[in-house]
């Protein structure tokens, strides 16, 4: 979870199951789902990306996109999206891109 000034940000990544051998699954190779909620709990915006099945799964651009559809449904001002990816970026192992 990500706390950015009046917003919580939650992820949930989904992966394929193998059962017997094979996969089973309605998700691809995975999905990645983001929920801003600001702090009275109520939800600003939802994000979702569907991995292709010929791509391979990673949580990185999973957290990504969907935050990026999130704060896009969420209808943010510049300002405040400003900080979430900054607050994003220092959360990751990674340097900036």
């Amino acid at each position: 979870m990500l706390k950015v000034k009046d917003y919580e940000i939650k992820w949930t990544h989904f992966h394929p199951k193998i059962v017997d051998g094979f996969e089973v699954t309605d998700f691809g190779n995975g999905t990645s789902r983001c929920v801003l909620s600001n702090t009275r709990r109520k939800t600003a915006g939802i994000g979702m990306t569907r991995c292709s099945i010929n791509d391979n799964f990673s949580y990185e651009t999973g957290r990504k996109i969907s935050l990026s559809r999130a704060m896009q449904r969420a209808e943010l001002p510049k300002e405040e999206r400003t900080l979430i990816w900054e607050a994003y970026r220092n959360m990751t192992e990674k340097p900036r891109w």
